[in-house]
């Protein structure tokens, strides 16, 4: 950020622009959402995240915190997560609307703006610049990395810097402009996703006859057998997935010794964070106790990696161009046996509704958190031909180039939207004054 600004901005700390600051409890709650008018919500840390506000992130406390109109969020608040992982801590977020009757919890705070000097959305866009960040994270105490926190009068000491309403009002609505192009491109992305799950469930289900085309159960019955799953084609059968493959493993059962470069040792977050395995952001192991941990487990191209801890079921393939690397156990790997199947028959298999009923089944309403080796190995898949298999890849590589081309849509407009930010908040650029007249 830069560290000199037009002389006519406020250089100030977040306490002078405030008329409140406000946070609550975190009593043990029920973990739902309000049922009626009359029950009051408590926000968990995930309604506070850098991509908006998400009012449903909550749950409900006993009936002995309800009717706190003190620590109630209201239009126009803005909320700042104090408390949790390092990376979640310091967290900002506008609430542009909200339902009633939600309030704070005690790992968050928020805050009421005098608006006669700032305009909600950008004090909040203001407070995730890099001086307010790193002042805060400065601040930010903890026994361990996973839970640090920060106090009230830290925020309230927190540098910011603001610049004139007019132009306070101007940056708004460049950005707002932006922020309508970014919500119109989830949109479609949210559409791509629905199209993808509906014609995923057509293909694994009905397959593609000799022209090309979805068989039809209705109009050719005949085409159609019993089997575990439900009705399938004739030529189609059920298998385990310990029959499809060669290896299913695990990684490594402890935490490994990082080092500072080496061989990319991948976790669950490496799995879900993209579209695709991550290996920009991985930490890394030595050699020698990766020619340790590959007598376990040695993924090669072509396999496919699953988490079975946390986020269930996200299944990606190693690429061709893969570098060496190791798996955590909280990721399987799954080695397709090609004479079988092919690799992508296993991935979708995850993205589909079968892999959906067989893990509820699993959970039995519990709300499993793993998946053991022996579950894996007894999926049921409904295979096709190998031929078959690959016409059908063949149109959903499509579906999934289209929703890429998208998905990097949205990166692009999301790093544009912070280079705007840093320009305009930090002052590098300024609105034009017949811009900033032009404003209603």
């Amino acid at each position: 950020m830069c560290d000199i600004f037009p002389v006519s901005w406020n250089h100030t700390q977040v306490k002078n622009v405030i008329v409140k600051l406000f946070c609550g409890h975190s009593p043990t709650c029920e973990e739902r959402q309000i049922a009626n008018n009359g029950e009051w919500g408590i926000l968990k840390t995930t309604a506070i995240t850098w991509s908006g506000w998400n009012e449903n992130a909550h749950k409900v406390p006993p009936p002995k915190y309800w009717g706190n109109e003190n620590i109630e969020v209201k239009k126009g608040d803005v909320l700042v997560t104090k408390a949790g992982p390092r990376h979640r801590v310091g967290v900002v977020v506008h609430v542009q609307s909200t339902r009633p009757h939600l309030m704070v919890s005690g790992k968050m705070i928020g805050l009421r703006l005098q608006q006669d000097k700032v305009l909600p959305k950008l004090f909040a866009t203001a407070l995730s610049m890099w001086e307010s960040q790193v002042f805060l994270d400065h601040r930010s105490t903890g026994m361990a990395e996973s839970q640090v926190n920060f106090n009230n009068d830290s925020l309230l000491s927190a540098p910011i810097v603001l610049p004139t309403i007019p132009e306070q009002h101007a940056i708004a609505t460049i950005l707002a402009t932006i922020d309508t192009t970014i919500q119109q491109t989830q949109a479609l992305i949210a559409k791509l996703k629905q199209v993808k799950a509906g014609m995923l469930h057509d293909l694994l289900t009905r397959g593609l006859d000799n022209n090309g085309e979805l068989r039809d159960p209705v109009r050719h019955p005949e085409q159609f057998k019993d089997s575990p799953l439900g009705r399938i084609p004739k030529e189609w059968k059920v298998r385990s997935l310990e029959e499809l493959t060669l290896k299913i493993v695990d990684g490594v059962h402890h935490t490994p010794n990082y080092v500072a470069s080496g061989i990319p040792f991948i976790v669950i977050t490496d799995l879900t964070s993209n579209n695709r395995i991550t290996f920009q952001n991985t930490r890394f192991i030595s050699e020698k106790d990766h020619l340790n941990f590959i007598k376990r487990a040695d993924p090669q191209p072509g396999d496919i990696l699953v988490t079975k801890d946390g986020t269930l079921g996200v299944a990606r393939t190693v690429p061709f161009n893969a570098p060496n690397f190791s798996i955590f156990v909280s990721v399987a790997m799954l080695r397709p046996n090609l004479k079988e199947c092919c690799p992508d028959l296993i991935r979708l298999f995850f993205d589909s509704d079968d892999f959906s009923v067989q893990l509820r089944t699993l959970s039995a309403g519990s709300g499993l958190a793993h998946i053991h080796l022996e579950h894996f190995r007894k999926f049921q898949i409904r295979r096709p031909p190998i031929d078959e298999q690959l016409n059908i890849f063949k149109i959903t590589q499509k579906q999934d180039n289209l929703l890429k081309n998208v998905l990097d849509d949205l990166k692009k407009l999301n790093l544009l939207k912070q280079a705007l930010i840093q320009d305009l908040l930090s002052g590098k650029v300024r609105v034009p004054e017949n811009i900033m007249e032009a404003m209603p």
